[in-house]
Parts: C-alpha cells; structure tokens; sequence
C-alpha cells in the first residue's frame, strides 16, 4: 500500500492502511519528524532526514503498531472514534443551545451540521 501525502507543504499529513501522520521539521536539530494523528493512548512518532525517510519511518511505525496489537491479542485502535470534546466560552455554548433548540434539533445535530458546511464548502480535506 502507497503512502500519500495530502495538503500543502506546511500542513501536509501522511496516510497508510487507514492511519494518519503529520510532516513536523525542526530547523534546531535539521530533521524532519512527526507522529500518528488521532489515537487515543499517546504518541507515536517517528523521524528522519528526507522526505523518503520519514515516510518510511511512518509507515514501520504503523506496521509495528498493529503487529504489536496482533502479538498482544488487542484491537488496533481505529484513528478516530466519531467523539471529542471541545471547550467553548459560555457565551457560544448558550448561542449553539439556543439556535438549535430554535431549530429543532439537538446541539450534537447542530455542532455536527455546522462542522460539515464548513469542512466541504472548502473542500480543505
């Protein structure tokens, strides 16, 4: 399986087999590094040089991810559950509760209505 790279050069993210990383550089030590985005029992990361290396790097640091989830008998966790939570001002959350309860629909329907008429009227993923 291909690795891609999705974004523009400074928010580019890697993928493979259903897993997401980010492309991080850090002028201090010259090198590119990066970890998996999304899942919930801390951080992978991995690093390198070039390009190349880094997404070589990503893609052993999945693989040897679901190896161990394989090894140990555990479900691989999956990148994203569908929940987060979001910290908001009180100002806002009242806004949100009242305009959908205007609407007549729940504040989860609202939140996650106004998340995708963002996200597809700019096409940004």
């Amino acid at each position: 399986m291909k690795t891609k790279v999705q974004g523009k050069q400074k928010n580019s993210i890697l993928t493979y087999k259903g897993y997401y990383g980010s492309i991080e550089f850090s002028l201090e030590d010259n090198c590119l590094f990066g970890s998996l985005i999304g899942l919930e029992n801390g951080a992978m990361t991995y690093e390198g040089d070039t390009l190349n290396e880094l997404r070589d790097r990503f893609e052993e640091t999945v693989d040897m991810y679901l190896e161990h989830c394989y090894e140990c008998r555990i479900e691989p966790q999956k990148p994203f559950s569908g929940l987060f939570s979001i910290r908001l001002n009180p100002s806002l959350h009242q806004m949100i509760t009242i305009t959908a309860k205007e609407k007549g629909i729940s504040v989860n329907r609202f939140i996650k209505q106004a998340l995708e008429h963002e996200l597809y009227s700019t096409a940004s993923i």
